[in-house]
């Protein structure tokens, strides 16, 4: 009969007071250990309590994941709202009275970042001081505690100022209809930093910069851990944290926004970001707010491809790198008149679509190639669409495509086209120019004195300086032979 050996294999001990546990392994008896010390960490949402900052991050992002959807599911099965129904929702942070989209804003002390019931903000931005413990060399934590910026009214502030800016230069978000509290938490974080670096005070432009840093971070892990499919659910963060790289830090956070940038353009290349489909274009039916809320939707994503596009123009043409979005890679129609993306109805948004019908008799709004075509060509774009050419946004995206049109030609192979090509291309760029500054001109003064149109002047200036020289040979001096170096 066989008999159980006894085990002898050496048992370890743990030697915490009271405890007569025992183990095999030595790393099973290390996470043992793990139960009987103070848990640095827990959850600013449910309390649990952690040993291990990792561990704590992961429970984070189930949270995250699980918020995330189940917003799109009360979004899919909630039928449309009356504004006094949407005050009582439950997912909404900002106190009645405050509305984002509200001309002018209400003062600033009537958001609430924290209220219980919602995404606490100010604990995933100001964890010590909201009384969840973190380790002392959670460097970014304890910082951020100690900052005399660290308070919920300098949070407010900074995010109105980082959105007022988006507003004026990257018009994205739909203000009248846009809600803080559905918003991506990372958006919101990354609007402050925005708001932080814009400030002239030092402790704002410090907490811009820790905020900043915090997010560059979580993309670089998401790339690596997440995936293309995470980045492209955030592609408004991305485009922003890229905005405050190139243009509010030095050369080594530009090299670094250039590996990222390069990694989003090549997978919005391969994604549908960038173009729209048959199905995209069908005839929107519904109830005027099912017709709006979807509209709204569909022009949002347009918007944010030509935002990427201009970023991408933009920080080639200042940094003196190849661009990494030609014009042939959009495949969308043009952003709508500003008027109708600033109705603040549905009945406003459905009569400046009707009114800017009639002034355009009827004719179907161009897509962004045919535009650049019709720009850059010889023969005069049908007066139908002199109205859409002198719409503000519009005029900036169309002289960022001319820019891009002059960059590809002056970086081309000389072997590449002859010379009587290469005097036709320069000519059509030289026409599209004047063409542009001719609808600049037939603007009224007040929209010509807009932010978004005074840098598109700007850029326009530039164009023409670089539309008659030798790119490389302008770029020698500077101590660099070409764009792409």
């Amino acid at each position: 009969m066989a008999t159980t050996a006894p085990n002898t294999k050496q048992r370890h001990y743990c030697d915490h007071d009271g405890c007569e546990k025992s183990y095999l392994r030595v790393e099973h008896l290390n996470h043992h250990r793990l139960t009987h010390q103070e848990r640095a960490f827990s959850c600013f949402l449910c309390r649990k309590p952690f040993t291990r900052n990792d561990l704590l991050q992961a429970h984070i992002r189930r949270h995250e994941e699980a918020s995330l959807d189940n917003v799109d599911k009360q979004r899919e099965i909630t039928p449309p709202r009356n504004t006094d129904d949407y005050q009582e929702s439950p997912r909404k942070r900002t106190k009645a009275g405050w509305d984002l989209g509200a001309r002018p804003f209400a003062p600033p002390g009537e958001i609430d970042f924290a209220e219980p019931q919602g995404f606490p903000l100010e604990r995933v931005i100001f964890g010590t001081a909201a009384g969840v413990q973190f380790r002392a060399q959670d460097e970014f934590y304890v910082n951020l505690a100690t900052l005399t910026a660290g308070n919920r009214p300098s949070l407010r502030r900074l995010f109105l100022s980082g959105f007022e800016y988006l507003e004026s230069f990257m018009p994205l978000f739909h203000r009248p209809t846009c809600n803080v509290g559905v918003l991506q938490y990372l958006i919101i974080l990354v609007v402050c930093s925005l708001g932080g670096f814009l400030s002239k005070n030092l402790d704002d432009r410090e907490l811009g910069l820790l905020i900043y840093r915090h997010l560059h971070s979580t993309l670089h892990t998401a790339a690596k851990d997440k995936g293309s499919a995470w980045l492209m659910s955030h592609v408004p963060v991305i485009l922003i944290t890229k905005l405050i790289g190139y243009y509010a830090l030095d050369d080594e956070e530009h090299l670094s926004m250039n590996v990222i940038h390069a990694m989003t353009s090549t997978m919005l290349g391969q994604g549908k970001l960038l173009s729209q489909d048959a199905d995209d274009t069908e005839p929107i039916t519904g109830s005027f707010d099912d017709r709006w809320n979807i509209w709204i939707d569909s022009e949002y994503r347009i918007r944010l491809a030509y935002s990427i596009f201009i970023a991408d123009i933009k920080s080639s043409l200042h940094f003196m790198r190849s661009s990494m979005l030609p014009t042939s890679a959009l495949d969308l129609p043009l952003p709508c008149q500003t008027s109708i993306w600033q109705a603040s109805t549905a009945v406003e948004w459905e009569n400046e679509v009707l009114r800017f019908t009639e002034l355009s008799k009827d004719s179907t709004p161009l897509n962004f190639r045919p535009s650049v075509e019709l720009l850059l060509g010889h023969d005069h774009p049908s007066p139908e669409h002199n109205l859409q050419f002198r719409d503000p946004l519009i005029l900036d995206i169309l002289i960022h495509a001319i820019v891009s049109e002059i960059l590809d030609l002056g970086r081309a192979i000389p072997s590449a086209s002859s010379k009587a090509i290469d005097l036709l291309k320069r000519s059509d760029l030289t026409n599209g120019l004047a063409r542009w500054k001719s609808y600049f001109d037939q603007m009224d003064v007040q929209s010509q004195q807009t932010e978004i149109v005074r840098s598109a002047l700007a850029t326009y200036h530039l164009a023409g300086i670089l539309r008659g020289r030798n790119i490389p040979a302008t770029f020698a001096p500077c101590g660099t032979m070409s764009l792409g170096d």
